[in-house]
């Protein structure tokens, strides 16, 4: 997969991140949220869930695409309610979920 390239991914499935737990997020240039599922450590083998909150720092994005952690006050429910969502991967091979077309309870 080519990194920050968008991809349709056909599934059902629900992931549900509880408040107060940080999220991962990379920013498109239009403000869309992707939101990290997953985190890979074939690139990166020194990469720890601990590492993710300074992961901007080994990033380099494309123009306009931004990396951020926040935390919510509310869990954050991403689901495929067309049957699919998109997805996209940074240069790491870190995975992450797009909140639009409805897939997102809140937007974070």
């Amino acid at each position: 997969m080519t990194p920050y390239e968008e991809l349709k991914s056909h599934r059902k499935s629900t992931f549900t991140y509880k408040a107060g737990k940080p999220l991962f997020i990379l920013e498109d240039p239009d403000g869309t949220p992707w939101v990290m599922q997953a985190y890979g450590k074939i690139v990166d083998p020194d990469l720890t869930y601990d590492g993710l909150s300074d992961l901007a720092t080994k990033l380099k994005p494309p123009k306009g695409w931004k990396y951020r952690v926040t935390t919510l006050d509310t869990d954050l429910i991403i689901s495929t309610p067309e049957g699919y969502n998109w997805i996209v991967q940074d240069e790491l091979q870190n995975t992450y979920d797009a909140c639009k077309e409805g897939a997102c309870n809140v937007q974070p």
